[in-house]
């Protein structure tokens, strides 16, 4: 009896300062999602406060109130970009440099590997795949709500991205959510990323 399972599609992914950068702001998205929404909130009841559409705050106080709307707004994405600055400076300070991965999608499982490594490969059961997003060059396979994985079109080869893209769904029983930014978000586009959660 044989106890292997046919694989897919195997390929590696070289990570690079950009990928981290972009798997980063990815992942502040997704997961940190409600705590955007509550910045938005707050920037906007700030900004109505100083415009004295609710309450009656006199100047200068109202100000601040405009001030700080502004200010929570222009961050909302910092996180991600000091979380990736942080991780790739670290990499480039240690003997090894960027990873090279690679990815194994086998009948009952995405598998991660580094190259180099011995160890067994971290294997990902479709059936608990979190969440699979899909931006204008790469996919993201969410092990969980806090891992995701990278899977930049120029790795895939060629002529297997839309093949690659119907296997997962199939496997995962998700669909491909495209990643919006919150002023892109519809109640549509809410329901349809809600449905395609796990």
């Amino acid at each position: 009896m044989n106890n292997r399972t046919s694989t897919f599609l195997k390929m590696e992914v070289q990570y690079d300062r950009q990928l981290i950068t972009k798997l980063s702001k990815v992942q502040n998205r997704v997961s940190g999602r409600t705590r955007q929404i509550v910045i938005v909130i707050t920037a906007l009841v700030c900004f109505m406060i100083s415009l004295r559409l609710i309450g009656n705050v006199q100047s200068p106080i109202n100000y601040l109130f405009a001030v700080y709307g502004c200010f929570s707004l222009a961050f909302i994405g910092v996180p991600a970009k000091w979380r990736a600055e942080r991780i790739c400076d670290a990499i480039e300070k240690s003997s090894s440099g960027y990873p090279c991965s690679i990815f194994s999608f086998d009948e009952e499982s995405f598998s991660a590997n580094t190259r180099g490594n011995n160890g067994s490969p971290v294997k990902n059961p479709y059936k608990t795949c979190h969440k699979l997003i899909e931006t204008s060059d790469t996919y993201y396979y969410f092990a969980n709500k806090d891992a995701a994985f990278p899977i930049p079109f120029s790795c895939i080869p060629d002529g297997r991205k839309g093949e690659l893209k119907a296997y997962l769904e199939q496997q995962t029983g998700l669909s491909f959510v495209p990643l919006r930014s919150l002023w892109n978000l519809s109640l549509q586009s809410l329901l349809f990323e809600r449905k395609n959660t796990r």
